[in-house]
């Protein structure tokens, strides 16, 4: 059995309100599947499973305010409880090269046999990544998580990368994407700035033509508006404008898309508009 605690969602949140579930009991949920939604004093954030099994029961009813951190929200069935209902449709990957797959029985008549459709189960195709050595050990963890840990890794192996942005240091981010980086490289490489995408974008920019690797965030891509003349004019054409004497390595990152209770003018996604953009590359999550 695996407990659902009330999440910490900044390193000053002590309560929140559980605004909504997207789960019941009898669902079956999946490691990083989105279960709940939860406000907090900044935002309200959605909640992913960290592990995989059926809802036993819900504790906390959605629209409860004032949860305390910690507090146990919700029970998934682990290995020792409840069996998943063979009813129920199974995950699997599967390919168009699949054949179904059969067993065969013996008849009581004759001893003919007789062969059963077994695709209700779903033929087990084991994915591989070709990229991924065959010893590695992989972990579960969450986007939000990923994405800090691969600034981490390139600030660790590179003091030319720094993170500038509204809220990412001394908030650890809006969207708790920085968490915990100002603890460890200081607030020279995680630099809280004004809320002025412009302006910050066109620093970085600059930082990046004079050598360094900055990775701009936006609170979300939308903002990326007010900057884009830097973006697409600047950062994206300098290399080819300048015959290749001047590159710009530089990262802008942010949440895309539409979102739970934001404005129109927050829910857009830009990712095919800029991946149209000569010098710009544009990565996404297929699956978050």
């Amino acid at each position: 059995m695996t407990d659902i605690l009330m999440p910490a969602l900044s390193p000053t949140m002590e309560e929140g309100t559980l605004t909504k579930w997207h789960i019941k009991a009898g669902d079956v949920v999946s490691a990083g599947q989105v279960i709940a939604e939860i406000e907090t004093d900044k935002a309200t954030m959605e909640v992913e499973a960290v592990d995989e099994g059926e809802v036993l029961e819900i504790l906390v009813p959605e629209g409860t305010e004032n949860v305390k951190v910690n507090t146990l929200i919700a029970r998934l069935a682990g290995e020792d409880g409840p069996a998943i209902s063979k009813t129920e449709p199974a995950a699997t990957s599967t390919t168009e090269s699949a054949t179904p797959a059969t067993t065969t029985t013996a008849s009581d008549a004759g001893g003919e046999t007789e062969k059963t459709d077994d695709t209700a189960v779903g033929p087990k195709v084991e994915l591989k990544d070709p990229e991924i050595p065959a010893d590695a050990k992989l972990v579960k963890t969450t986007i939000r998580d990923a994405l800090r840990d691969a600034m981490a890794e390139e600030m660790r192996r590179d003091d030319r990368v720094f993170l500038i942005g509204e809220e990412v240091a001394q908030y650890q981010g809006a969207y708790k994407v920085s968490r915990e980086l100002l603890q460890e490289f200081g607030d020279q490489r995680v630099v809280d700035t004004p809320i002025t995408e412009h302006g910050f974008a066109g620093l970085g920019v600059g930082a990046a033509m004079a050598g360094l690797k900055p990775i701009v965030e936006f609170m979300t891509f939308n903002f990326a508006m007010q900057a884009i003349d830097h973006i697409i004019n600047s950062a994206a054409k300098t290399l080819y404008m300048s015959g290749g004497q001047i590159r710009a390595p530089i990262v802008f990152r942010g949440p895309n898309g539409a979102a739970s209770r934001v404005g129109a003018q927050h829910s857009q996604d830009y990712s095919a508009w800029y991946a149209q953009i000569p010098g710009l590359k544009v990565i996404a999550p297929y699956d978050a």
